[in-house]
């Protein structure tokens, strides 16, 4: 008597078709194997012809490239932007004055004075 394994369509069960195996993952892990002769894998094999979805469209900005400048144009910015800034405007008001240093009992003779 001979022995063996005959792989048939989990459909129709027919002996000796050819039959595929398509192996089928579901997103939540799951995942089942199937034998399909050709008349039973249309199904199967019209999902792997189709195209497949596109990637959903990245939301994040693009990163800010290095930008490169010569010599020359660092210069001309620079002699162009004299004049102006933070650093023009401090220069036509008045200068700091340093913060007045007083001790405890001259705070306390300024109360005593304007108490009286």
């Amino acid at each position: 008597m001979r022995s063996g394994t005959t792989t048939v369509c989990g459909v129709c069960r027919r002996p000796g078709e050819p039959v595929v195996r398509y192996t089928i993952t579901a997103e939540d892990g799951r995942a089942a194997e199937v034998d399909r002769c050709a008349d039973h894998a249309e199904s199967f094999e019209s999902a792997l012809t189709q195209r497949a979805p596109e990637a959903p469209q990245s939301t994040s900005r693009p990163r800010r490239r290095t930008k490169v400048t010569t010599v020359e144009a660092i210069d001309s910015e620079k002699a162009a932007s004299v004049g102006t800034g933070p650093e023009a405007a401090q220069s036509t008001s008045r200068p700091r004055r340093r913060t007045k240093v007083t001790t405890v009992e001259e705070i306390q003779r300024s109360k005593a004075v304007d108490k009286a």
